[in-house]
């Protein structure tokens, strides 16, 4: 059950999880301004992302389990990123979050897998 606790902390936090059963995973955080006289950009920024590739080691739920992993690295070192963007949401401080964003984990967290079973 940790892993549906570690969902429910990260959603807490201000985060959306899209989960496509069996094929994707994304955690998104979602932008809550626009500032006047700014470009208007989608409401979202993409933290990270997984495909799952079926019969090719880990189950889906150690997926979602190690991407929370990178998904917790990532807002620790980007907290102060993520802060001074809600107390000023100008195009600056929104590029300089997205551009911190993970992007596609998938093959990170299979090497990372093939590694572990190589040790084992």
């Amino acid at each position: 059950m940790e892993i549906f606790d570690d969902l429910d902390r990260i959603e807490k936090l201000g985060f959306s999880l899209n989960i496509n059963w069996n094929k994707s995973f994304d955690i998104v955080y979602e932008v809550q301004v626009v500032p006047p006289n700014s470009v208007q950009y989608p409401n979202d920024i993409r933290v990270l992302s997984f495909v799952f590739v079926p019969n090719c080691g880990p189950d889906f739920l150690d997926i979602i389990e190690t991407s929370c992993d990178f998904f917790y690295e990532w807002y620790n070192k980007n907290l102060e990123k993520i802060k001074k963007y809600e107390l000023d949401s100008s195009d600056s401080n929104f590029d300089e979050l997205t551009d911190s964003a993970v992007g596609d984990i998938t093959k990170q967290v299979y090497r990372d897998f093939n590694i572990d079973n190589i040790l084992d």
